[in-house]
């Protein structure tokens, strides 16, 4: 072998050598760039389909005692109700129509509890949700002077284990 065949074959062995390289880099440019589309189609799937549920009203009707009632609408899109917690004693009834399904812009109205002396007032109560692509949330309702309110940045996705 000549001595230019093996300048032929050192440059030939580098250039291979510099294109398995560039393909490395390509393929770790591709990968980042799929990493930030996942992220923007989670965000745009969050924003799409997180719980928007709101508070139309909230009343206790009084007929000699009390029943306490909550009426929801939901702005977003679909979702699930699926269970009531308050740490007061105020659910006798609103888990008994759960699990129930809520359509964009469905308002429904949910008895939670019957023969109470007073309104309720200072009391912690949140709904866990179902979203339409199956994500879980709580929906905490705080208690404010005129009844409960949703607070939006308060809502929180259930991680799952």
């Amino acid at each position: 072998m000549n001595c230019f065949n093996i300048v032929i074959n050192i440059i030939l062995a580098l250039g291979a050598i510099g294109t398995v390289g560039t393909f490395i880099v390509s393929l770790r440019q591709l990968n980042k760039q799929n990493q930030r589309l996942n992220e923007l189609e989670e965000k745009q799937l969050d924003a799409k389909y997180r719980p928007d549920l709101r508070i139309v009203s909230y009343h206790g009707k009084v007929t000699g005692l009390i029943r306490l009632s909550i009426t929801l609408k939901n702005h977003g899109e679909y979702l699930k109700l699926l269970e009531f917690q308050c740490d007061k004693d105020y659910l006798d009834k609103g888990n008994e129509h759960l699990p129930m399904d809520l359509d964009k812009d469905d308002i429904k109205a949910i008895i939670l509890k019957e023969g109470l002396t007073a309104i309720p007032v200072d009391f912690q109560m949140k709904i866990k949700v179902q979203d339409k692509i199956g994500r879980l949330f709580w929906v905490p309702l705080t208690e404010t002077s005129k009844g409960p309110i949703i607070n939006f940045n308060e809502i929180s996705e259930i991680q799952k284990h």
